[in-house]
């Protein structure tokens, strides 16, 4: 322990005296420039290149977010590798609120258990809000014969591998609910991974495989012009873009029906709690404003209520799921 000589004794009072009104001083500054937030740019990472649907609902919400704090939300668009590009650099951001990511709960629930090694910790991700859900359609072709989900389960059934389906890519969440309607039907449907949702959906309006999972947003125009039977889909309730479109548990097959796909906003674990806080009501305003929730809505999406703690179960449930139609179907990526 260091003692002062008394020589010093008057100094060091001193000096004590104006560091304790330095810190009094400061510590509103501090506090101010945390609960202030944001008071510059905030970094919105999006995983997909510009145009798709996942960049639009970026751009809402970083308008939105714009207007409402005064402070830009630019899009940078992170493109490649399932969301493992941008993922990788939200994980080596600071968390201080000012990088964020917009991405699929797959980044958060199937990712991780596909590959052996990924570049990011997991852990470093954490979710903060649930943008909005969006059902996932099994469809086929409406040259295909087959008129409902009992056709195609038959067909499989009667000849294993003669029913094909598409997916956007190895691991995909449209890999994985193929796998698990697999698994809950007794069947043995023959996946074909596209690189992305355009050229499965194109493969699929040519013919040349039977069925594919898409989002409700991506079918339901191709369903009205013709071109698609909508089979089932996800979710516990119908879509209200394909309202004569069975779900899935109304086709006897529940597992699928807690299934959607999903858009999280994600950010580096850690955050302050004072600028979560102030996240959070930038957040909470904005996911509950009408026209907010009316854009997403014309999109296909939903918007619900869900708090920190209901969406951290909906993430380790998910985990879960997709934990055993990866082990039984035994996918692995390297």
């Amino acid at each position: 322990m260091f003692i002062a000589r008394p020589l010093f004794a008057g100094t060091l009072s001193l000096l004590a005296a104006v560091a304790t009104l330095w810190v009094a001083a400061a510590a509103p500054i501090a506090a101010h420039a945390q609960s202030g937030y944001p008071d510059r740019p905030v970094k919105l990472l999006v995983p997909y290149p510009p145009g798709g649907a996942m960049d639009l609902v970026g751009r809402i919400l970083a308008k939105d977010f714009s207007e409402r704090t005064g402070q830009p939300m630019v899009v940078e668009n992170k493109p490649g590798a399932a969301t493992i590009i941008a993922a990788t650099a939200l994980a080596g951001a600071a968390p201080d609120g000012y990088t964020l990511m917009l991405a699929p709960n797959s980044t958060l629930t199937i990712i991780p258990q596909l590959y052996a090694k990924l570049p990011f910790d997991v852990k470093r991700l954490e979710a903060v809000a649930l943008v909005g859900t969006n059902q996932m359609v099994f469809s086929t072709s409406s040259g295909s014969g087959l008129n409902d989900l009992a056709a195609l389960v038959d067909k499989a059934r009667g000849t294993p591998k003669s029913v094909s389906y598409g997916s956007f890519g190895n691991g995909n969440i449209t890999h994985l609910l193929g796998e698990l309607l697999n698994q809950s039907a007794g069947i043995a449907m023959l996946h074909v991974p596209y690189q992305g949702a355009a050229p499965a959906m194109s493969s699929l309006l040519g013919g040349n495989i039977t069925a594919t999972f898409d989002t409700v947003t991506n079918v339901a125009p191709q369903v009205q012009a013709g071109k698609l039977r909508a089979l089932a889909v996800t979710g516990r309730q119908r879509s209200p873009l394909l309202p004569d479109t069975p779900t899935f548990a109304e086709s006897g097959y529940p597992a699928l029906a807690a299934v959607d796909s999903w858009v999280g906003l994600l950010a580096p674990a850690g955050m302050d709690a004072r600028v979560r806080a102030r996240l959070d009501a930038h957040l909470n305003h904005i996911l509950r404003d009408p026209a907010f929730v009316r854009q997403l809505s014309e999109r296909g999406f939903d918007v619900p209520v869900v708090d920190a703690a209901m969406l951290a179960q909906q993430v380790k449930e998910e985990r879960g799921l997709y934990r055993q139609v990866i082990g039984k179907a035994n996918i692995r990526l390297d």
